[in-house]
């Protein structure tokens, strides 16, 4: 759980960077590159290997864009820093 909290901020940080990425309209081809793949495989094993949320959770979101995904799982992190700051 420690070790969940000390990352915390910077795989939400992660989050924001990608979602800036995939959202620049000067760089059309980031979508689907290895950097993207790569970064969002980070992202996804944190919130699994964490238990924040299961495969359930991703299946359920399979017509998201990524962007609304990373957003959701965004706000599912600020709720748990949150939670522990208080």
């Amino acid at each position: 759980m420690n070790t969940m909290l000390r990352t915390l901020p910077l795989v939400r940080h992660s989050i924001e960077l990608e979602i800036n990425k995939l959202k620049d309209s000067n760089n059309p081809e980031y979508w689907g590159s290895e950097e993207n793949i790569s970064n969002e495989n980070e992202i996804f094993n944190f919130v699994l290997t964490y238990e924040i949320v299961n495969q359930e959770w991703f299946d359920g979101k399979l017509k998201h864009t990524n962007v609304e995904l990373l957003s959701e799982l965004g706000i599912k992190l600020k709720q748990i820093d949150e939670s522990f700051a208080n």
